[in-house]
């Protein structure tokens, strides 16, 4: 990860460094085409819409992330790998120097 200091929100950064904590949601969204099924993060309030037919084929998925979730990096720095978010919450909590 790139040695400048971000400044983003602990939930935020849990959610990077495990994943999403997920549980199904609904929504007023209507896709051109099949259903969505709805998913919220228990943590950051992300939605995740998965787009599927009548049969439960999947056929594309979309997330809504709240504001100040998006990670802006400068041109050319490549995006912190959740291993990098793995051992900045190490860190933080003691765990690795």
């Amino acid at each position: 990860m790139a040695t400048r200091r971000r400044n983003i929100e602990e939930v935020h950064e849990k959610c990077r460094t495990f994943g999403h904590a997920w549980y199904s949601s609904s929504t007023d969204k209507r896709p051109d085409f099949g259903v969505f099924i709805a998913l919220r993060c228990d943590r950051c309030s992300a939605e995740r819409l998965d787009n599927v037919d009548r049969h439960g084929n999947f056929l594309r998925r979309r997330y809504d992330y709240p504001t100040g979730y998006q990670y802006s990096r400068a041109e050319g720095e490549e995006a912190p790998s959740r291993t990098d978010w793995r051992l900045r919450w190490m860190k933080r909590h003691g765990m690795a120097s």
